[in-house]
Order: C-alpha cells, then structure tokens, then sequence
C-alpha cells in the first residue's frame, strides 16, 4: 500500500506559498497505523512545513487544482476592485 504527500511552505520574505509535487511513498503498518486516517486529506505541520497526505492520490490532485482556479480568480480585475 501506499500514501500520498504534498508539501507546503510559507515564504515569509516574499509573502508567498510554495508547494511539492505529489509525491508517492511506501505505507508500512507501523505508519498506517501510528495516524489518525478519520479525514481524506491528513495535515502535520512540523514546525518548518506543512505535510497534506491522503491514501488516495486524488484528493491532493483536487487540492492543487482548487489553488490554481483561486489563483487564476485573484488575477481578475473586479476581483482587485
């Protein structure tokens, strides 16, 4: 089995958000079982980043395509007014 991780990171000089390509790694029982599974999308924030994993790599596709469509919407002229 395997998860999903997308990583995040707050740029504090330049105001800004980056963030990971979707990543996959190996699920083993250990880690299955260390998390709370009770949400699609599982947050960890460690101090530095902000780890988004789901065992279904769709949910974090739906993300990063939500964030592209705000985006685009904040770019729009009536949006800036």
């Amino acid at each position: 089995m395997n998860y999903y991780r997308l990583i995040f990171k707050y740029d504090k000089g330049e105001g800004s958000v980056a963030f990971s390509d979707i990543v996959e790694h190996p699920l083993d029982d250990e880690t299955l079982n260390s998390m709370v599974w009770d949400k699609p999308i599982v947050r960890h924030y460690d101090g530095e980043f902000l780890h988004l994993v789901a065992l279904d790599k769709t949910y974090l596709e739906a993300m990063v395509a939500g964030i592209a469509v705000y985006k685009d919407v904040e770019k729009w002229p009536e949006y800036n007014q």
